[in-house]
């Protein structure tokens, strides 16, 4: 089974069975809005990393669309930004499938307070590959510790399966921008769960 076939196994089971959701009725538009600070357990922390997931959307897409002005790119970076932003894209996906499965609205908002304090005023620097690489690893690793943080807070046995297969993914996304970066990641680099963000993020 490949990375593919096993999430979209894994949002079969979360929309029909998430945070105790029915699998019948009408279904709320997967692409409304909704607040991450409305919502409570489970669906807080799913809002939440729905909220970085768009956010790393919003960071690839910004480096396709400033490509002249940021390369030219080498080789591996443009092929690499395309896949990436393409996964996050699924991983946005499957967390909106555990919302929609419990019965409340997607969400297509970034997580606004790291979009604020970090990520608008970096990206906003960046003016080579070098430097704009750097914010994508930030963020990257920043979500892969804020899922490390929320594997052991789950309740519902289908949104843990969703987090704990896209977990190792984001520790993946690290790893593959530190190598484009000439970067060695420390020995625990993916064990540490310290500055991991939380559900009362903003998100919009």
């Amino acid at each position: 089974m490949n990375r593919r076939t096993f999430l979209q196994g894994s949002l079969l089971a979360t929309a029909a069975a998430a945070c105790g959701g029915s699998g019948g009725g009408n279904r709320p538009d997967p692409t409304a809005v909704t607040r991450g600070d409305k919502l409570e357990g489970d669906l807080s922390l799913a809002a939440l990393l729905v909220s970085l997931e768009n956010l790393l959307v919003y960071a690839y897409q910004d480096g396709l669309n400033r490509r002249d002005r940021l390369g030219p790119y080498p080789p591996a970076v443009q092929p690499a930004i395309e896949e990436l932003l393409r996964q996050h894209q699924e991983h946005a996906v499957a967390w909106n499938s555990v919302l929609t499965g419990a019965g409340r609205p997607g969400i297509t908002g970034a997580n606004l307070t790291v979009k604020a304090a970090t990520i608008d005023p970096q990206l906003f620097r960046a003016r080579d590959t070098v430097s704009y690489l750097s914010v994508l690893h930030d963020l990257e690793n920043l979500t892969a510790i804020t899922y490390l943080a929320t594997l052991g807070a789950f309740e519902n046995v289908a949104a843990l399966k969703v987090a704990a297969s896209i977990h190792p993914i984001e520790n993946q996304h690290v790893a593959v921008l530190g190598f484009l970066l000439g970067r060695n990641p420390p020995a625990d680099a993916f064990a540490r769960a310290d500055g991991a963000r939380t559900p009362n993020d903003a998100i919009g």
